[in-house]
């Protein structure tokens, strides 16, 4: 905030500033998913929603969601791996006795799990409003300061000021409320906690008197830190409301679907073909306007004909009635049949340039329990040539702190210089399977050696070749293959068996030749 300036008055100065982008805000939801950004004053509840004269515009929006939903949350399927630092494998290998292949399958288990939590919670249709917020406005808030649930926060209750460095300075989230909604303790609070003189908190405002509740948050001078102020109109919560976090940690999170240098709003999908949307809707309109004018009929009726109207009227199909034909004429929209024609072969080729915009041309992956890893990676592939870069940028600002907050679910504790979480995005593939299709590749290759000539196989340097394939591959196979150390010690185990072996028999044809000599007469 500036000197002297309430937290109501920043609130206010902020909203201000993106009175243009909120005119937007509205355009764009109105040609898509008008809930998503009613105009100001306008609810649900209070007021009914007019829908555009299109719907190709709601079906792009739900469609192009959907693909991103399935790709960044595949459903039984981990999007994200544990990643222990060498140092972490090594002390708890001294603390359990556990190799690294015996808690590789531990950790991949804990993923499985934590990954279940998003269903178990009932949190994927929250994800799925985060993103719709992104493709159609391009902002949405991430509250995950409840350890529990996530919250979504569309851009009417929050205002931002981004500093050079694209994190926000200012970040207010309003909620406005009746007063006996605010939280017992906050309502119960005392003058000497708000700093004032006056009555209580609970003497100030009637139960349903509406308040506002402001979360300021702010940077630190450092510019290192976000911290949060708690207020209820212009009267400041005590310490205890207050919170204190790293850039990285804080759990209000601003996701953009394309930022730009310098801006505090980011821009959607639907900003970037609003032209076409906004011609299909007004084509929408004249067909509809069209076709409802062809439908009319109305008789003409020469007023000194000869032929009695009411008559006419009357008669039913097949009667003779006294007339000329010349008297009365048909008047039929049917006329304007050629430009309704042409009107729908406009639309058809808009509806086409949308629907290749959104991916409507497309299957979406299936919703299952047993998606493939090929269908994920081909659904990845799509979004990312489609999107230029959009796709990794999401994954990259969504996947990682919902993987922290899963793992938070777990009660482990992410730490990057000890246990971090590795997201699996972009055109990689999104699951465990791509570390296997490495290592299968890898042995395939050891194993097209075999057609070497076998001079030129004496020649090569095992351990050397191993690791080369495995660094190209990008995956470690010193776990899968035995040291030259090791082989010697089972070579020399081996030996140490045979050796007992051969000693036990040869110690048991003595014994049996003594006995069968013991049984000979002398």
């Amino acid at each position: 905030m500036r000197p002297n300036e309430t937290v109501s008055g920043c609130w206010h100065r902020l909203r201000g500033d993106r009175s243009e982008i909120e005119t937007r805000w509205e355009f764009f939801a109105s040609l898509t998913v008008p809930k998503v950004y009613l105009p100001e004053g306008i609810t649900v509840e209070n007021a009914p929603i007019v829908n555009d004269y299109q719907s190709v515009g709601a079906t792009a929006v739900k469609h192009v969601t959907n693909k991103l939903m399935m790709a960044l949350f595949p459903p039984g399927r981990p999007f994200f791996k544990v990643q222990p630092s060498d140092e972490w494998y090594a002390k708890t290998a001294s603390d359990s006795g556990l190799g690294r292949t015996d808690i590789d399958p531990l950790l991949a288990k804990v993923e499985v799990t934590a990954c279940k939590r998003l269903d178990a919670r009932a949190q994927r249709p929250k994800l799925f409003q985060m993103l719709r917020y992104l493709v159609v406005l391009g902002n949405v808030l991430e509250d995950s300061s409840d350890p529990d649930h996530l919250r979504i926060i569309g851009p009417k209750k929050w205002v931002v000021k981004r500093a050079d460095d694209g994190y926000p300075s200012t970040l207010i989230i309003r909620n406005e409320l009746a007063f006996e909604d605010l939280d017992y303790a906050i309502q119960n609070l005392q003058p000497k906690d708000i700093g004032g003189n006056g009555p209580a908190l609970r003497n100030r405002y009637q139960p349903s008197t509406t308040v506002s509740h402001y979360l300021l948050l702010e940077r630190t001078s450092d510019g290192k830190r976000m911290e949060l102020s708690q207020w209820v109109d212009n009267i400041r919560l005590p310490q205890q409301y207050n919170g204190r976090w790293t850039l990285d940690t804080c759990p209000y999170r601003i996701k953009t679907w394309d930022l730009q240098d310098g801006d505090s709003y980011g821009t959607g999908l639907v900003e970037e073909h609003a032209g076409d949307l906004k011609a299909l809707s007004i084509l929408s309109e004249g067909a509809l306007d069209g076709g409802v004018l062809s439908a009319e009929l109305r008789w003409l009726v020469s007023p000194a004909g000869m032929t009695d109207v009411e008559a006419f009227k009357a008669s039913k199909s097949g009667d003779a009635v006294s007339g000329r034909e010349e008297d009365i004429d048909v008047v039929s929209g049917a006329v304007l049949a050629p430009a309704l024609k042409v009107l729908d072969e406009v639309i058809s080729k808009y509806e086409r340039r949308i629907g290749r915009a959104f991916l409507l041309n497309s299957a979406v992956t299936r919703n299952a329990e047993r998606v493939t890893a090929e269908e994920t990676r081909m659904n990845a592939q799509e979004l990312e040539t489609s999107f230029g870069g959009n796709y990794t940028s999401l994954a990259s600002q969504i996947q990682r702190p919902i993987a922290i907050w899963c793992m938070g679910q777990q009660a482990v504790k992410i730490d990057s210089k000890e246990v971090d979480v590795v997201v699996i995005t972009g055109l990689d593939a999104l699951s465990r399977n791509a570390d296997l299709d490495n290592l299968t590749t890898a042995f395939s290759n050891l194993s097209n050696l075999n057609q070497l000539p076998p001079q030129f196989i004496a020649r090569l340097k095992d351990d050397a070749l191993i690791q080369f394939i495995g660094q190209c591959l990008g995956i470690d196979l010193t776990p899968f293959i035995k040291s030259a150390e090791e082989m010697q010690a089972e070579q020399q185990q081996q030996q140490a068996a045979m050796q007992a072996n051969s000693f036990a028999e040869s110690s048991g044809a003595a014994a049996g030749d003594a006995a069968v000599n013991q049984g000979q007469p002398a």
